[in-house]
């Protein structure tokens, strides 16, 4: 059966499969970092990246509840909760061996992720992004961090804010696999939101104006992945103003008004020659 990468029973149901094949005599912590791809099993990201992990569970729990009971057999689709849960949590600071955690994630399990995957494929499918998408993130990320070493004088603030934004697009990215597009999203919420508190970041001198332009740059991709429809919020008003540079000069507004025509003036009706007025015709 195909397994889909657009919900969080397929996404569980890869890294299960993928720590069975990597199990072994190796420790716990060991196979995991092995799955999660993460070299030196004493990174802090690997605690950070398996908390998401004992998450998904939840998160299967969740999306599957929004699904109508009718559309699915229920007991098949949550099985899988008897044996994997318990298997992703506390056994991780146990002596135990990975293999012998790995024969707990049974055949009979991994076969109702496959159906609980197929369910919420149909149902409630989440954003998957391509191989070039990525890529173009990344070729983003690597410019503005160019750009903030070879910007001489940067404010200390300034390097740190655009640096520590850069590394937290780059781990969200890496995340994707456990966590799918809620890690883009959060790491594209962060950075939006700090531009806009931190405006005594705001650009102040001209040699600033490339690192902010980068960020922007990586903003406005990201949203675009994200399928974001307004950018114009991407950057606080006075920061796209020093990147934009002034608006130009209105031409003045010229008003027409109109003035309505004045009435003719009274004449009286005088018969030529007698100096009197006229009766009109209809007076007695």
């Amino acid at each position: 059966m195909t397994v889909y990468r657009d919900n969080p029973a397929g996404r569980l149901h890869e890294l299960v499969t993928e720590f069975r094949s990597k199990a072994g005599q190796r420790p716990i912590s060991h196979a995991w970092a092995a799955v999660l791809g993460i070299p030196d099993v004493n990174s802090p990201d690997l605690l950070r990246r398996l908390a998401h992990v004992f998450r998904l569970p939840a998160e299967i729990e969740a999306e599957i509840q929004q699904v109508d009971n009718r559309e699915y057999d229920s007991d098949l689709a949550l099985r899988w909760q008897v044996n994997i849960p318990g298997q992703l949590g506390p056994v991780l600071f146990t002596g135990n061996q990975s293999g012998q955690i790995a024969t707990r994630f049974d055949d009979a399990s991994l076969y109702s992720l496959e159906y609980c995957n197929v369910t919420l494929h149909r149902h409630c499918p989440q954003r998957v992004f391509s191989d070039s998408q990525l890529d173009g993130i990344r070729e983003l990320i690597s410019e503005l961090g160019a750009e903030v070493d070879r910007t001489p004088g940067l404010d200390p603030s300034l390097r740190d804010f655009m640096l520590s934004h850069a590394v937290a697009m780059l781990r969200a990215l890496e995340d994707l696999a456990v966590r799918g597009p809620v890690a883009l999203e959060e790491a594209f919420d962060q950075a939006v939101g700090a531009a806009y508190r931190r405006k005594d970041l705001t650009v102040k001198k001209e040699s600033d104006s490339g690192v902010w332009t980068k960020f922007q740059n990586l903003i406005i991709a990201v949203s675009a992945v994200l399928q974001i429809a307004t950018s114009s919020f991407v950057l606080p008003s006075q920061i796209r103003q020093e990147l934009e540079g002034p608006p130009p000069p209105q031409p003045p507004v010229v008003k027409i008004i109109e003035v309505p025509a004045k009435s003719a003036p009274f004449t009286p009706d005088v018969q030529p020659g007698d100096g009197r007025v006229a009766k009109s015709s209809g007076s007695s």
